[in-house]
């Protein structure tokens, strides 16, 4: 499918570019980069990286979307060289072909019209243990309840390390399922016999973003005492005495050299 524009940049500082040819009205940059997601506290946050986006958009009711994390050069429109050295990435689809009327949301007759699909999402070896994926999840979910409200369900396939599903002891599901990335921010298995199909609520993921910042709080205050810590016990220079005590005593030695030469 081809694009009916390409959007990208960096949130932080917000830079906002198109691909050459397009055409635009004027009004690209707020519908797609939304001020109440380029304001929040969370998207916000300084994590040490650079927070950019890469935006294709298939029509008026589909749209691509990419978020990543980087410290490398910026390539610009070339997504691939640019995907290829950030330090964590996500790539998520929105589908938001049906309005929801009055009525609300049927389950069972409109689940797969709107949703939020999590389509690949990894980070650099490295990089990882630092919590940049669930950054870049949550960050997607929350994007997506700003960008249309007509969206309920996320889904993603479970193919991490952290597989946590087929597993028959309650208690050994229950461990593997609390160390999952995905079941650790609102997300179920849709087979809990098999299967790596997941899902959850749009609005069950977003109360998770309050932990992650409250977590990452409290990790900058601790590494901050850490390093005021060290800064106190790094041992401080001594300053030398206003005119050095060495040299007053060469002085000395001088003097009484001139003397002995006077009587000699």
């Amino acid at each position: 499918m081809s694009y009916k524009n390409v959007f990208y940049g960096s949130i932080g500082p917000l830079t906002f570019n198109s691909r050459e040819g397009d055409v635009l009205d004027g009004s690209e940059m707020r519908r797609y980069l939304p001020e109440n997601f380029l304001i929040h506290p969370f998207t916000k946050l300084k994590l040490g990286y650079q927070l950019k986006y890469h935006i294709q958009v298939y029509n008026d009711k589909n749209v691509g979307i990419g978020f990543y994390l980087t410290n490398s050069d910026d390539y610009g429109e070339d997504i691939s060289r640019n995907l290829e050295n950030c330090s964590s990435q996500i790539q998520i689809h929105i589908d938001y072909s049906m309005t929801i009327g009055e009525d609300g949301y049927d389950f069972f007759d409109r689940m797969d019209d709107n949703e939020l699909t999590i389509k690949w999402i990894d980070t650099k070896s490295h990089e990882r243990g630092k919590g940049l994926a669930k950054y870049l999840l949550l960050l997607a979910n929350l994007y997506c309840s700003l960008f249309t409200k007509d969206v309920i369900f996320t889904k993603l396939d479970d193919d991490s390390d952290g597989y946590a599903n087929g597993i028959e002891d309650p208690e050994e599901r229950r461990n593997k399922q609390s160390k999952n990335i995905y079941c650790s921010i609102g997300y179920i298995y849709e087979d809990e016999e098999g299967g790596p199909e997941m899902y959850a609520q749009v609005t069950d993921v977003l109360p998770f973003i309050e932990g992650y910042m409250e977590k990452y709080e409290t990790k900058r205050k601790e590494l901050k005492q850490d390093m005021e810590s060290i800064a106190l016990q790094s041992p401080s220079k001594k300053r030398r005495p206003r005119g050095g005590g060495y040299k007053k005593n060469k002085t000395k030695k001088n003097k009484s050299n001139r003397r002995k030469s006077k009587k000699n």
